[in-house]
């Protein structure tokens, strides 16, 4: 942020922006945990039963 220089650097501004990507990625893996918490679906049941049950990672 030196690099800038302290006249060209707003601090409340990129706070704002910090905060509200912030924001955008907790909404984000949100989301994601909740499609990893739902049942898998008859087709995904059907094809662990077909090909056998899928790697751990």
């Amino acid at each position: 942020m030196t690099a800038l220089g302290k006249d060209r650097l707003d601090i409340v501004t990129l706070n704002e922006k910090c905060q509200s990507t912030f924001n955008k990625l907790v909404s984000s893996m949100e989301k994601l945990r909740q499609q990893w918490a739902q049942m898998p679906t008859p087709k995904a049941i059907d094809r662990q039963n077909y090909f056998g049950t899928p790697l751990e990672c």
